[in-house]
Parts: structure tokens; sequence; C-alpha cells
């Protein structure tokens, strides 16, 4: 429900000034905090916002006003009223973020996944996920609807796909305010059995967002999948909600994605698919591409077999 009650200009500068010392204190990049704070002390005042008159408006204009100058589709403003309980209860009801797995014809697992949560909560249904999908000959992913979610998650996943041993470096992040960096490996055990020496198709899209693009760009620099469908929307910043006066929030980007392979990130550019086509149809070309795997594989197999079959009505058998 919009909040309409009184929204008067005192309660508009003490977001505002509230909202200005946490982006100098925590937003990634000191620079660019300071410019937005010298922007936002400029129009602190003026009708630019004293003219909004609810709650909704003005996290609204103020979103749009911060990612315009700092380039960060992360960084925004919100209004809430809703308590933990109600967090909890509107994550369980998305089945935390798993809206579709099953199994396609000629055995090809499928898995649509919109947000990742944190494995504390969703971690047994993301073991579930993999172990249904364990004996499937390709595994489609698909994370065009996804909105981002908890690194750990990324982390859990990704490991599937990986041997317990070594133990691979997935990515790094640095934070500015601790001054600290956290790194993610994949992790030595998982429950249930990996996923391996399987092609693997990751379905992507303008609307792929940030820790959905941690996924794919990992798994695309560890060659270990097929990126299928558009460029993604580039939000590579760790985020963490910052509570303001009257119900606002505010999520601020407070650390840096460093990828160990290219040193970089998908921050303003995404994560680029090995195979460019529109969103839908990225699903029907990895599809493609997943039962032409499978008919070459049984052409081997077949091929195999008739040679043995050769070998032993010559008595040469190799068993």
């Amino acid at each position: 429900m919009e909040q309409r009650s009184e929204f008067n200009s005192n309660r508009r500068i003490k977001v505002l000034d509230e909202l200005i010392q946490l982006l100098i204190q925590h937003y990634v990049c000191a620079h660019k905090a300071k410019k937005i704070a010298n922007h936002l002390t400029t129009y602190r005042d003026t009708d630019h916002y004293q003219q909004l008159t609810t709650a909704n408006q003005f996290c609204t204009q103020l979103t749009h006003d911060l990612q315009e100058w700092s380039q960060d589709l992360h960084l925004k403003v919100f209004y809430s009223s809703k308590n933990d309980g109600d967090k909890k209860r509107r994550i369980q009801e998305t089945n935390y973020g798993f809206y579709e797995v099953k199994l396609l014809a000629g055995n090809i697992g499928y898995m649509d996944i919109r947000s990742f949560s944190d494995p504390e909560h969703a971690g047994d249904l993301a073991c579930s996920a993999m172990h249904f999908l364990t004996h499937t000959e390709a595994l489609i992913i698909d994370l065009r609807h996804h909105t981002g979610g908890h690194p750990a998650m990324v982390q859990l996943l990704c490991s599937y796909f990986f041997p317990s041993f070594p133990i691979l470096h997935l990515n790094d992040q640095y934070f500015r305010s601790q001054k600290q960096v956290e790194s993610y490996w994949t992790l030595p055990y998982v429950p249930g059995k990996r996923y391996l020496k399987k092609p693997v198709y990751v379905l992507i899209s303008k609307e792929t967002f940030s820790g959905a693009e941690e996924f794919a760009y990992n798994l695309k620099h560890l060659n270990r999948a097929t990126l299928v469908g558009e460029t993604t929307k580039g939000g590579a910043h760790p985020c963490k909600i910052h509570k303001l006066s009257d119900s606002f929030n505010v999520l601020i980007p407070h650390g840096e994605s460093i990828n160990p392979i290219t040193k970089t990130n998908w921050e303003g550019t995404g994560v680029t698919p090995h195979i460019k086509t529109p969103s839908e149809r990225a699903f029907d070309t990895a599809y493609q591409l997943a039962v032409k795997h499978l008919q070459h594989h049984l052409e081997h197999f077949s091929n195999h077999l008739q040679t043995e079959l050769k070998q032993i009505s010559l008595g040469k058998s190799s068993l």
C-alpha cells in the first residue's frame, strides 16, 4: 500500500541526509559516492524532491537519480514496513527461487531458477533438484528470469559441476569499507553425485541479473557450460540493505566482484553468451544442441558396438 500520511519536507530531508552518509561510508566506489552525495546535496532543498507527495513517488525518483548518476542498477531506495517474517513467507511462496525442475524427451534435464536463496534455508531444495537431474544426459539451466540472490547458493550449485578435487577458485568479493576480501571456491563436499562430463547449457537474457550473472560468468570462464541467449543486465556488485528513517531502505552495493581468471567482472557490460539468440528462442536453441550431442553420443556408441561385433565375428573380440 502506498504511504500517503504527511510526507513532509522534514521527512524527505532526514532520509536524504541519512542516505548521503551511508553512501559515503559504504558505497563500493568512493569517488562515485562523493559525486552522488554532491548531487543529492544540490537537490536536497529544491522542488526536485519537495514536490513529491508520497513515499513511493519519492523512492521511484530517488532510485532513478541514483542509478543515473552511478550507472549502478543495484543501487535503489524502497519503502517497506514488512517485517522479517513477511519476507520469509514471501520467499517460501516462491519455492526459494526453484521454479521448475523436470525431465525432457531424450533424457535431458531442465531447471528453471528465478532467484538464489541462502543455502541455510534452501540448500536441501537445491541438492534435491541436482539429485533428481543426476542421471540425465545433458542439462539446461534457465536463468532468463533470474533476479539474483545469495552468493553461497551460487557457490553450492557451481560446485556440482566440478570434481571435488582440486577445488576451484570461483570469485572474490572486495569490500571497501572493511578493506577485506571474501573468496569463494568450489566445495570439496556436496550431498549426492556431482554432474560431471556431461554438457550444460545456461539460458540467459537481458533481464538476467546479479547472482545469476555470476553463476553464468563462473561456468563460462571455467569452460563448463555453453551460454545461450542475450547479453545480461550487468550488475556485479554485492549489496547490503541499510535502513533509513520511516520504513525507507536503501540497497547499497558495498563490494566489488573480481573473477580470478579475467581479473574483472560483468558490471555495466553484462555476461556475453557463446550463442546469441533472442531470449524467446534460447530454450529451443539449447535443446537442439543437447539433442545433437545425444545423437552424436549414440552414433559413437553404435559405431563402437558395430566394430566390436565385427571383431567377434572374426574371432578377435576384446572381451
